[in-house]
Order: structure tokens, then C-alpha cells, then sequence
């Protein structure tokens, strides 16, 4: 029983972990509106193409729709917007994306445009005023092309460094998990040896010989149970009757005793009203 719960553990660890390692994946299409866009992640390093991750929803009116996919690995994608259930457009991407990443993808028919925004929907821009524009040099558009290049050059750093710094986190993350996980069940299999190596051996119980009797000498061990059995209960009864008998002499002697006391005691009452006979007698005279 305990080893079959044992196994139980084991088995709820091995498929929650990759639940719990999965990572969110957010998909952000712009497609036609009011059309239907279903996103398929699937395992690229798998030959059958283990699915990943699936969903399934309808653009909004400026055609956008977000996906939200907990995938625990990397995964390339299929892409298909329908309308009616008819298809309108297929689309694969092999890139080997990873689990984690945020991913924007565009897809219209040919000879279509995306539905533009209003531009109230978007947020207000600093303007350039033109006096600024007229009144810059050829000095100042150098020093200006410079520092948008330095400015450029620590954007792609700042970004790199996010970048890696988000990996490591998320690589961190994994295997700390991992190792908690590890030692969980490690701590599992070594409190159930324990309990197993204490545990009463039963070779004994299954090198016990069957034995084959016959009717007759089965009958005859019987018969013998039979007679023990008899023979007991007549040794307790004797047992029993010279018990009785030990007690009738007890009681016999106490009794005996009682009246030899009582017999004691009536010659002492008889000795002192003779006494006190003599002396009325002695007074009268």
C-alpha cells in the first residue's frame, strides 16, 4: 500500500513539472477583423511535432488579437485566420522561438492593408518645432548623427543586457526548481527504502511447504484433536471436584472451630454462676 502511494507521488511530480516550469508566452497578431485566428506552438526537435500549446479567438474591429500559451520549451508556430471556416491564411514559422519570448506577427491578404487606428487612440508625440529644423547647422546634423549613434549603440547594449539578464533569470528559475523537485523525491525514495528495509521479511510465509493429506489421516488427526481436547476437560474436572472437596473440609473445620469456642465459652459462663452461687451461699450462712 505505502509503495503503491509512493508511486502515486512520483507519477503527480513527473506531470506537474512541466506545468510548473512552463513560462508564459504572449502572441500578438494583427490580421483582418472580425476573423477567426487560431495559433498552434508545436515541439520542432520532435519528429511526430508534439504539441505545445493551442488557441483559438476572434480579431477585434482593428484586427488585433492577443494569445497568452504556458509553453515549458522551445516551439515553432502555425498561424491560421479564417473566415466562415474557410481558410484565408496559413502560415508557418520555424524560427525555434523560446518559451518566455513575446512575439508580434502581421498577416493580410495580398493587396490588403491593416485597419488604421484613429489617432486618438494612440498616445500624444513630441513635436519638432520647424524654426529648430531651419536653423540647424552642418556642424550640429554631425554632432547630432554621432550621438543618435552612441545613443543607438547603448539602446542595443541596454537591450542585450536585458536580454541575457532575463535568460539567466529564467535559467536560474529552471533549475533551482529542478533541484527542488530532485531532492523532494530523492528524500521520497530514501524514507520509503528505509521503511521497506524495516519492514518483517516473508520469505518464511512462502517457503512453507504444502502438505497433501488423505481423508483417513485427516479423519485420524481429528479424532486425536478429539480426544486431547477430552482429556483436558476431564483433567479439569477433577481438577475442579477435588477443589470442591478441599473447600467442604475447610468449611467443616471452621465450623468445628465456631463451636468448640462456643462450647469454651458456655463452660466459662457455667464456672463463674457457680461461682457466684458459692458466694450467695456462703453470704446467707
Amino acid at each position: 500500500m505505502k509503495k503503491r502511494y509512493f508511486v502515486l507521488a512520483l507519477m503527480l511530480v513527473l506531470v506537474l513539472l512541466p506545468v510548473i516550469s512552463a513560462e508564459k508566452t504572449t502572441i500578438a497578431i494583427l490580421t483582418v477583423p472580425h476573423h477567426e485566428v487560431q495559433v498552434i506552438a508545436f515541439d520542432p526537435s520532435n519528429p511526430n511535432a508534439e504539441l505545445l500549446g493551442r488557441a483559438k479567438n476572434f480579431s477585434n474591429r482593428w484586427g488585433e488579437i492577443n494569445f497568452t500559451l504556458d509553453i515549458e520549451k522551445n516551439f515553432n508556430l502555425k498561424i491560421f485566420i479564417k473566415n466562415e471556416g474557410e481558410t484565408v491564411i496559413k502560415k508557418q514559422y520555424d524560427e525555434n522561438y523560446e518559451a518566455g519570448e513575446d512575439l508580434f506577427f502581421e498577416l493580410m491578404p495580398d493587396g490588403m492593408e491593416p485597419v488604421v487606428k484613429p489617432a486618438w487612440m494612440f498616445p500624444a508625440q513630441p513635436e519638432t518645432s520647424n524654426e529648430t529644423i531651419e536653423n540647424i547647422t552642418e556642424t550640429n546634423s554631425t554632432e547630432e548623427v554621432i550621438e543618435e549613434t552612441t545613443e543607438e549603440g547603448e539602446g542595443i547594449l541596454a537591450i542585450t543586457g536585458k536580454a541575457i539578464e532575463k535568460i539567466t533569470e529564467k535559467i536560474f528559475v529552471k533549475n533551482t526548481l529542478y533541484y527542488v523537485l530532485g531532492i523532494i523525491v530523492l528524500g521520497g525514495m530514501i524514507v520509503f527504502g528505509l521503511k521497506l528495509k524495516n519492514k518483517p521479511k516473508k520469505e518464511e510465509y512462502f517457503n512453507k511447504e504444502i502438505k497433501i493429506k488423505k481423508l483417513s489421516e485427516l479423519r485420524a488427526e481429528q479424532a486425536e484433536e478429539r480426544k486431547n481436547k477430552d482429556e483436558a476437560i476431564e483433567e479439569k474436572s477433577q481438577s475442579l471436584k477435588e477443589a470442591e472437596e478441599k473447600l467442604k473440609k475447610i468449611q467443616e473445620e471452621i465450623s468445628s472451630l465456631k463451636g468448640k469456642d462456643r462450647e469454651t465459652k458456655l463452660k466459662q459462663e457455667i464456672i463463674e454462676k457457680e461461682r457466684e452461687l458459692m458466694k450467695l451461699r456462703n453470704e446467707k450462712y
